[in-house]
């Protein structure tokens, strides 16, 4: 009990550290969320065609992203996108070789093909995605999707195909804990197949309804034998106008293989510090908590089992398979220009909650500069350690080793 609590103390002090000194050591993940946060948008439609977010922008999207550089006109329009993400990553652990080399990371293209557009009525589309990355290669998104003339309303979007299920902060990055620990990146591997609805029936208040079928198709990880059903639920609210916003999030997921099911609930908040001291500080901050039970277990989620080291303690992970974990995230975002933004976060994950002593702990620093209109460069560093006896450097475990990379991402 006192491991838990010094444990948790530690993160807060070094989250409060972190925050304070992010203009002095910029940052990490590259979220989207901030946007939304910073504007006052709680619809993911404002600029992405799928209502969870992500994925390819529509024409609002695009020109935000075009950060006051002049646009490259093969990026107007509203009807593909293309992505491309390449790092130089360097690791390094406590008397093991280092690691480094370029990649590159993904090459996404998408495309929104309108079928039935009418003023008044319901349109209809097709939105199909595919990675061709050197980390990920496979389908991502291919669905239909039906909405109303309207944005606001008790149903803005009906999602009929395989897309990313709404759940918690969306971020670029697939390596926070929150996001590993329940399968829920925007990784290929994590997208579901199923109907999604989503409404935004107040102008402050939004919420994504999943019904997945288990089959989750190219690039997956695992198959229908193993998740048969979900369900995933999500809210998002932005009470008396900001400038604060709330989310929470569960999704449910059965087995035919296991004789328990799988569950995550996690729960965030944003706040605009633009709007709080009238733009003296440009910025953002959200602070993430989840829990999972189940997802521990290396056949629905053998991600978890890679960053965290399933391989070189395996005996323990297969004694918390069924256990309850418990992941944190704080992320902050300092706009110190339209082109450049400094950014950090810390980051706390406990396996099993019956076990607080066996933590791992993620803090970085890095500076995201948009060049033009269709390119930034990120340099980042993170460093990483757990509390867990013999978990050190030495293990040659993605959790606990220092990490730095620069990411250049490319867009269309």
């Amino acid at each position: 009990m006192q491991n838990s609590i010094n444990s948790k103390l530690t993160l807060c002090i070094s989250v409060v550290s972190i925050l304070l000194g992010a203009l002095f050591s910029p940052a990490i993940s590259h979220g989207r969320v901030e946007y939304a946060i910073r504007h006052g948008i709680v619809s993911c439609l404002q600029c992405h065609v799928s209502p969870a977010g992500g994925g390819i922008r529509n024409p609002t999207g695009k020109l935000y992203g075009f950060r006051g550089h002049e646009p490259n006109p093969l990026s107007l329009s509203e009807y593909y996108q293309a992505d491309v993400r390449s790092a130089f990553m360097h690791t390094q652990g406590d008397n093991i070789p280092s690691r480094r080399g370029f990649l590159v990371m993904s090459t996404n293209g998408a495309v929104a093909i309108p079928i039935l557009k009418s003023p008044g009525a319901w349109s209809t589309s097709y939105v199909g995605s595919y990675g061709f990355g050197m980390l990920e290669t496979g389908l991502r998104d291919s669905y239909a999707i039906f909405k109303p003339s309207s944005t606001i309303g008790l149903i803005t979007a009906v999602v009929v195909g395989r897309t990313k299920p709404a759940f918690g902060v969306l971020t670029d990055e697939h390596r926070t804990y929150t996001r590993v620990q329940s399968r829920t990146s925007l990784t290929a591997g994590d997208f579901e197949t199923g109907v999604m609805v989503s409404g935004t029936p107040l102008f402050g208040l939004h919420y994504d309804f999943m019904f997945t079928s288990g089959d989750r198709g190219a690039g997956a990880s695992t198959g229908a034998a193993t998740n048969p059903w979900g369900f995933y639920a999500n809210l998002r609210a932005m009470p008396w106008n900001g400038p604060l916003f709330i989310g929470a999030s569960y999704n449910e997921l059965g087995t035919q293989t296991l004789n328990y099911d799988a569950s995550a609930t996690a729960l965030w908040a944003g706040l605009s510090l633009d709007r709080i001291t009238a733009g003296y500080v440009p910025g953002v901050v959200v602070l993430e908590g989840s829990r999972a039970h189940g997802w521990n277990n290396q056949t629905l989620n053998p991600a978890l089992g890679r960053t965290f080291g399933s391989a070189a303690q395996p005996a323990w992970f297969a004694s918390i398979a069924d256990s309850t974990s418990e992941a944190l995230l704080a992320h902050l975002s300092i706009f110190v220009s339209p082109h450049l933004t400094a950014l950090a976060k810390a980051e706390q994950f406990t396996p099993d909650v019956d076990l607080p002593g066996d933590a791992f702990f993620r803090y970085g620093g890095g500076a995201r500069w948009y060049l033009n209109s269709n390119m930034n460069l990120a340099l980042i560093y993170e460093s990483s350690y757990s509390t867990r006896s013999g978990m050190n450097g030495t293990a040659g475990v993605p959790a606990v080793e220092r990490f730095a990379y620069a990411l250049l991402h490319i867009w269309l």
